[in-house]
């Protein structure tokens, strides 16, 4: 049952593609298959190879080659059966009972099955971490008003923008209180009055 793709039929009467990556004994979740783009089938390469194809094209040519943090789908070609060469939308599940499996339709390796598993689990810890990044930078805005440090939120942000694939920005110059409106809060201040010395 693994693997094997089947025309499925949803609660809302819509019958769709889709392949089997869990089976229990009241019901199987399903993953839903559609066409893939020429943008799924470029990616489905090596960076290497991604690279090399669009080198030399211009900007306007060049097939986007996606960030870690845009992966959604795996690619699984032609396999015998599908019209056109397809790809799996790990997120798009579905829990389906025997009664609403119309035909099988073609069929995998059940490596595709792991991979879209362990695709699965990595974008709910994407999800994850994208929340905690979320709730970070509201604790920094917090932090600006309270005329608080916040360094150590920005740190975690980075480690997580780094976890995530996504471009780190150019790092801030080093030296005391670069934060916004950050000030010392310990020792003496001097405080300058204005004038002239004499």
């Amino acid at each position: 049952m693994l693997g094997c793709i089947y025309l499925i039929k949803l609660d809302s009467g819509k019958v769709i593609p889709a392949i089997c990556l869990e089976h229990h004994s009241s019901y199987c979740l399903f993953s839903q298959i559609v066409s893939a783009s020429k943008e799924d089938i470029f990616n489905a390469q090596s960076q290497k190879a991604m690279i090399n194809q669009n080198k030399g094209k211009p900007d306007n040519d060049k097939i986007k080659i996606r960030g870690k943090y845009e992966i959604n789908s795996i690619y699984i070609g032609k396999p015998n059966g599908l019209k056109d060469k397809s790809i799996v939308l790990v997120k798009r599940n579905f829990k389906v009972t025997e009664k609403n499996l119309i035909k099988k339709i073609a069929e995998v390796n059940e490596l595709v099955v792991s991979d879209c598993l362990a695709l699965s689990k990595e974008i709910d810890k994407r999800n994850k971490l994208q929340k905690e990044m979320h709730i970070l930078k509201k604790k920094i805005k917090l932090a600006e008003i309270n005329n608080e440090k916040y360094s150590h939120y920005e740190l975690r942000i980075d480690e997580i923008l780094k976890e995530l694939g996504y471009p780190l920005s150019k790092k801030k110059k080093k030296g005391a209180y670069q934060n916004y409106r950050e000030v010392p809060n310990k020792g003496f201040i001097k405080t300058y009055l204005g004038g002239r010395g004499r």
